[in-house]
């Protein structure tokens, strides 16, 4: 299991869940600046190579916390600034297609697969000469450096998710619901579970790969489902847009859980806003029990051990950063010394923690109570 070297656990009297996530701790990486800088990189290469940012959007970023310094606490610290970069390109990618419907956000979605697909048979150097394949070659050659066979998986796993299907609107069941957020984030899922394996230098046995992924399937909808509810202002905002250019010619569809509680058990939105926090409350508490439960199961690796239980993380850390983010509210906004680095573009230099031997990372945990 899992050894923690570089990340501080965060005590519980000094940020809220609500009640969703009593489960599970939050960490942060110490070296949390270094996510920031790779944030600030990534929205300048952005501007320099695909044009101004989508409109409204912070990305990752939070007035308290980084979305990858929470979500993966435990990442190497001499890879968490290019982690950070390529989240960073992932959210604002998500924001054009959000802002611009089946405009330029999914013409830029498909080059996005193609210049994916043709990276991961070593042709992007000979092909589009696009902007974000400009990013992305930077993104994959700077972790490829570092590690050139994670690199490597980390492409197949974000290929098998751009490549998946996102349009379906209509679920019998909330199961059915669950199962297609799966796959409708499958192109998120698929980037965290390989900026995950990449940053905390894990390798995944291709035959215990569908039994990780079953494994941590909970998380993933914990993560989903929070999102859902912590977006459904801005989801709404979005979809009020889509209802008005349609002119009434047809009716636009919401991919949202509280969206489709209302419509499969004809709830109000505070009903069923409750009903999705009641849901991750369940998710949370079940993880919680699977993460116990792995614990020296001789059927699973000790880096496929380690990658359940740092999944946890994606869940505390992704709700924490969401109930303060200005990606989902607008009300907030960043602190001082981030709107300093915002607007001069002035990086700060971390403080850079040891890397210990390789045997070191997949130890008995030292989880604090």
């Amino acid at each position: 299991m899992m050894k923690y070297i570089y990340s501080n656990l965060i005590p519980p009297s000094s940020y809220s869940t609500q009640g969703l996530c009593a489960d599970i701790p939050l960490r942060c990486h110490r070296n949390a600046n270094m996510d920031e800088h790779g944030t600030i990189r990534l929205r300048n290469d952005w501007q320099t190579h695909i044009g101004s940012l989508p409109s409204s959007t912070h990305g990752g970023r939070g007035p308290m916390y980084n979305f990858t310094s929470v979500t993966i606490p435990e990442c190497l610290p001499e890879r968490l600034e290019g982690v950070s970069y390529a989240m960073e390109f992932a959210f604002l990618h998500d924001d054009l297609v959000d802002g611009d419907g089946a405009g330029g956000g999914l013409a830029l979605y498909e080059d996005i697969m193609r210049d994916i697909g043709a990276e991961s048979r070593g042709e992007v150097h000979g092909g589009s000469a696009t902007g974000e394949a400009r990013i992305l070659r930077s993104i994959m050659e700077e972790m490829s450096s570092l590690d050139a066979f994670r690199t490597k998986e980390l492409l197949q796993y974000w290929k098998t998710g751009v490549s998946l299907p996102r349009d379906r609107t209509h679920f019998d069941t909330f199961e059915e619901y669950l199962d297609f957020r799966l796959v409708d984030s499958g192109a998120l899922t698929s980037l965290l579970t390989g900026l995950m394996t990449f940053g905390m230098a894990l390798t995944i046995p291709p035959e215990e790969k569908e039994e990780c992924m079953a494994l941590t399937r909970r998380a993933w909808h914990a993560a989903f489902l929070t999102n859902d509810v912590q977006s459904w202002e801005k989801e709404c905002a979005e979809y009020e847009k889509q209802v008005a250019l349609s002119e009434g010619v047809e009716t636009p569809h919401m991919v949202n859980s509280v969206w489709v509680l209302m419509q499969q058990e004809s709830l109000n939105v505070e009903e069923a806003i409750e009903r999705v926090l009641e849901k991750v409350k369940g998710f949370v508490a079940e993880y919680a029990e699977i993460v116990t439960g792995i614990q020296g199961r001789m059927d699973l690796s000790e880096d496929s051990q380690c990658f359940v239980e740092a999944a946890q993380y994606m869940v505390s850390g992704n709700l924490v950063w969401g109930m303060e983010s200005p990606r989902y509210h607008a009300d907030r906004g960043l602190d001082r010394v981030q709107k300093a680095n915002r607007e001069r573009a002035v990086l700060r230099t971390a403080n850079q923690l040891p890397t210990p031997p390789d045997e070191a990372l997949h130890s008995s945990p030292d989880r604090a109570a």
